[in-house]
Formats: C-alpha cells, sequence, structure tokens
C-alpha cells in the first residue's frame, strides 16, 4: 500500500491590508516626470499594511486581555466583598457565556474575512462545535463527581456502622 501524506500549504495576500485608495495610473504630473504613484514598490506597501495590522492586531489582543484580566478580578472579588458565594457564581458563569459567543463572533467574522461566505460558516461551526463540546465534557465531570460523592457517602455510612440495622424509629 503506498503511503500517502496529505501536504497543506496557506498563503497569505495582503495586498491591500493598509493601502489608501490610489488612482491605478497615477496623477498626470507623476507620469509626465517618470516618477509613477510613490516613491515604494509593491513589497514595500505590502510589508507597511502588514505591519500596520499586526500593530493593530496586537494593540486589540493585548487590551483585551487587560480586560478579561481586570473583569476577571472584579468577579472573583463579589464573595470576598459581600458574601455572595451564589451571586458570584452567577455573574462568572454570564461572563464566561459571554467570552464564549464573544468567541464565536470573532470565529465568523475572521472567517468571513478569510473566506467569505464559505469561511464565516466555517468560523461559525468550528467555534461553536469547540464551545459544545467543552460543556459536553463538564457535564461528564460534574456526574462523575456526583457519583464519586454518592459511592463516598455511602461507604462512610457503611463505616458508621448505619447500612441497613436501624430501624425506622432509630
Amino acid at each position: 500500500m503506498a503511503d500517502t501524506k496529505n501536504e497543506y500549504h496557506l498563503y497569505i495576500h495582503a495586498d491591500d491590508v493598509g493601502e489608501e485608495n490610489q488612482v491605478v495610473a497615477g496623477s498626470a504630473t507623476a507620469q509626465s516626470s517618470g516618477t509613477g504613484t510613490s516613491g515604494t514598490d509593491g513589497a514595500g506597501k505590502t510589508a507597511q499594511g502588514a505591519a500596520k495590522a499586526v500593530k493593530g492586531l496586537i494593540s486589540f489582543s493585548t487590551a483585551a486581555a487587560f480586560a478579561d484580566n481586570i473583569i476577571s478580578y472584579e468577579l472573583s472579588q463579589v464573595n470576598l466583598r459581600t458574601g455572595a458565594a451564589e451571586y458570584e457564581q452567577k455573574l462568572q458563569f454570564g461572563y464566561s457565556t459571554a467570552k464564549k459567543l464573544y468567541g464565536i463572533g470573532a470565529a465568523t467574522v475572521g472567517g468571513a474575512i478569510m473566506g467569505g461566505p464559505v469561511g464565516a460558516v466555517v468560523g461559525f461551526l468550528g467555534s461553536t462545535m469547540s464551545t459544545l463540546i467543552s460543556y459536553a465534557q463538564r457535564a461528564n465531570t460534574l456526574r462523575t463527581q456526583e457519583n464519586l460523592e454518592n459511592i463516598s457517602i455511602g461507604m462512610a455510612s457503611q463505616r458508621a456502622g448505619v447500612s441497613g440495622r436501624r430501624g425506622e424509629h432509630q
């Protein structure tokens, strides 16, 4: 049997990232002087546009991480400040849900930018499936913890000597 190997290549073209709209042929004065539309070539423009895009991405991700850190800290302080543990859990669940919805939206927008409508659908489905899998895993963990707790309670009852030997009135 032949050894088949799949290779995938990803090419990112950022030809128009960060460029301003310009006249394709340039102005009449630039053509007559023979200078062209600008002093930089196409590769220079692409590199400048990519650098601007990366700077914007880095600044956004830094700000998002900073905001996430502040919000998470403030939510973790609710129980310490008010004693309302259930309220803190509700707030943390709401924030977690909002973050997951934001992730789904970001994946959808990113997919739309990279692949149009098909990319948006792929981004949405991929992120949604990831979120559903994480919820299913968490539910399974909670069921396993509940089963372990029931077994522990049963064993503690046996050690205490109450496994079916007491009557209704004792």
